[in-house]
């Protein structure tokens, strides 16, 4: 089973969605976490679209960066908008979207395993608009990130011998 702790730059939208999808439909594959900068109750605007596919969410607190502080690993991914979005949670010595080099603000912790960045997903929960265009910004960045997750998983399957 990999294991894999999401990350997000502004807050725990993205990196939420990113583990709930995950833990559904790469079930047999993943077994996702999701940390933000600070424990915090879950968007009920992501509740809801996550609803719409089939995915029941029951823990509705984010849980915070230092909840995982003790443990490793596979993959730490970072969720961007894209590589100029400024990265606040990152751990260990890696390449850092933002700075295009190894960042200091990157060395604050360390959760092992590969550090990725996953660029074009715009944070839903800065979206502004009519409650439909927002809803539709949500469903759009949970598509965006299903399908990347996915892809990005397949991937890494296809690297394994």
């Amino acid at each position: 089973m990999i294991r894999v702790l999401f990350l997000d730059t502004h807050g725990f939208c993205r990196a939420q969605m990113a583990a709930w999808l995950a833990n559904h439909f790469l079930r047999d594959r993943v077994h996702a976490s999701a940390a933000a900068a600070d424990a915090a109750p879950v968007d009920p605007r992501l509740i809801a679209v996550l609803s719409e596919i089939g995915i029941a969410v029951t823990d509705c607190m984010t849980k915070a960066e230092e909840d995982f502080a003790e443990e490793t690993f596979d993959y730490v991914i970072t969720l961007l908008g894209d590589a100029g979005e400024k990265c606040l949670l990152h751990g260990a010595t890696s390449y850092c979207g933002r700075c295009n080099a190894v960042c200091p603000h990157l060395q604050q912790t360390s959760h092992g395993g590969r550090r990725v960045y996953l660029t074009g997903v715009l944070d839903p929960s800065r979206s502004l608009g009519s409650d439909d265009e927002i809803r539709e910004a949500y469903r759009k960045a949970r598509d965006e990130i299903k399908d990347v997750l996915v892809r990005f998983f397949r991937e890494v399957s296809l690297d394994k011998p």
